[in-house]
């Protein structure tokens, strides 16, 4: 009789958007895609740091932006771009998701940015990526994630 409750609860947990990742510890992919951000930015992201979480007035739909202005060279910023995005890729990948799309601007060396579309059993989503060089001792890094369940 128990194990009846419990299969008979796990549906009502998915819609509560409560879904639990193939292969993951991650409630969401925005979870994921945080602990990205803060493994890549961590050590210089409390400089000048801006950012918000919206749901787009759904509760299916999640979305986050980040950005930093950071005093990085513009070589160190490409560097953390690349790794980011790099990641990103295994970490989703690891969570279940598979990418329909996988776009940069620059080249490996010099990485300007990235966006990555992807798809899981309960999600889709996008994450967007630029770095922008102001001139001056400070670059700044834009992330954009968008994510809404699809169950």
């Amino acid at each position: 009789m128990k194990s009846l409750a419990i299969l008979l609860a796990l549906p009502l947990l998915t819609g509560c958007g409560m879904r639990t990742l193939a292969y993951s510890e991650y409630e969401t992919l925005l979870d994921c895609v945080t602990e990205c951000v803060d493994a890549t930015w961590d050590d210089v992201k409390d400089i000048n740091v801006s950012g918000g979480q919206s749901g787009g007035g759904s509760n299916r739909a999640k979305a986050m932006e980040w950005s930093y202005k950071l005093p990085l060279s513009e070589t160190e910023m490409a560097n953390r771009v690349f790794k980011l995005r790099d990641l990103l890729v295994t970490r989703l990948e690891e969570a279940g998701a598979q990418f329909h799309g996988r776009g940069t601007t620059g080249n490996p060396d010099d990485l300007i940015g990235f966006d990555l579309d992807y798809s899981t059993a309960g999600e889709e989503g996008m994450i967007w990526a630029r770095r922008v060089n102001h001139g001056n001792e400070y670059n700044s890094i834009y992330i954009v994630f968008h994510g809404v369940n699809t169950n």
